[in-house]
């Protein structure tokens, strides 16, 4: 319990504020005719990077084919 002079509030007060600052690359190609005729092929990627108290990357790759 808190007492009532105490400006701050929850049960961690003596936490630091956390900022993140994060950067964000990606490209999308776009190939036809890859497998058969008329076809199209997408890979899309993107690469993430966030900066904190921690730092964390993530690469994501995504292969679409739709006939036209």
């Amino acid at each position: 319990m808190q007492a009532s002079i105490s400006s701050l509030t929850g049960t961690s007060r003596h936490l630091d504020k956390e900022t993140v600052t994060a950067t964000r690359i990606g490209a999308i190609v776009d190939f036809e005719n890859v497998f058969q005729q008329e076809d199209q092929l997408q890979i899309r990627s993107t690469f993430l990077i966030l900066v904190g108290k921690m730092r964390y990357s993530v690469v994501a790759v995504s292969i679409v084919k739709a006939e036209k």
